[in-house]
């Protein structure tokens, strides 16, 4: 990637996981799981067991340091490969559940190759894995400078989505556009959004209106975006770590 434009500041940070990915949709993606957990069925004592087991295979995934974050990561591919398969709803929730917070390890590793080799294990062709995680593919790719792959990925996404990306979605998007130099389909793309308050997609915004030598666009969206940001050549931010909702259990 360019890294000399990047740069990491947190209140940057509008999305995870893309992701958010991070991105992991996180704006989609929190509503759907707040919504989920509010009706959530019982779940089944085998299904308790098998999370008790992937915590206890994961117990270094809260660390920065290496070394136990790999044991972390090598837990959960361990204990993805010896575990029974549940049935219905439980499978489905104890996949996802597994593949994000494997998504959380390999992010902070950087080891997105990983990420994407996680993936084809949890959701082998034709398992008809959740939308959004593409998000999750669609990040690791531009970390990987395979840019095109991502935009194919969260082209398809915006299908599935009748073209109504929700905002995390719609800033991995318009940043893969901008590696591309695609600047006019990354302003369309952060344009198609109602993200008023959405940092990172103004900070992506001023960038592309830097690019296009469009000082008065750079003047009014300048107030919008952190000091770090406001500033000429314009920069673009890192997206920070995909989260996982097995983090507060561990």
């Amino acid at each position: 990637m360019k890294s000399k434009y990047l740069v990491m500041v947190a209140a940057a940070m509008s999305f995870s996981a893309l992701a958010a990915a991070q991105i992991v949709d996180g704006s989609s993606d929190n509503k759907q799981q707040s919504n989920n957990t509010s009706q959530a069925p019982v779940k089944s004592e085998v299904y308790n067991q098998q999370l008790a087991q992937l915590l206890k295979s994961a117990a270094g995934a809260k660390s920065d340091n290496p070394e136990l974050l790999n044991q972390a990561a090598q837990g959960i591919q361990d204990w993805h490969l010896n575990r029974d398969k549940l049935t219905g709803f439980e499978e489905a929730e104890i996949k996802l559940q597994s593949f994000r917070l494997l998504n959380h390890v390999y992010s902070k590793l950087e080891q997105y190759e990983d990420i994407l080799s996680a993936y084809e294990k949890w959701y082998e062709q034709g398992s008809n894995p959740p939308y959004f995680l593409k998000n999750s593919l669609a990040t690791a790719y531009i970390q990987l400078g395979r840019y095109e792959l991502a935009v194919a990925e969260l082209e398809d996404l915006s299908k599935q989505l009748e073209g109504k990306l929700h905002v995390g979605s719609a800033d991995n998007l318009a940043l893969a556009y901008i590696y591309l130099d695609d600047y006019d389909k990354a302003l369309k793309t952060l344009e198609q959004v109602d993200a008023k308050d959405d940092v990172y997609g103004n900070i992506l915004k001023y960038y592309v209106y830097d690019k296009q030598n469009n000082r008065k666009k750079m003047d009014e969206i300048k107030s919008k975006i952190p000091e770090a940001f406001a500033v000429t050549p314009a920069l673009l931010p890192q997206s920070g770590v995909p989260g996982s909702q097995l983090l507060r259990l561990l």
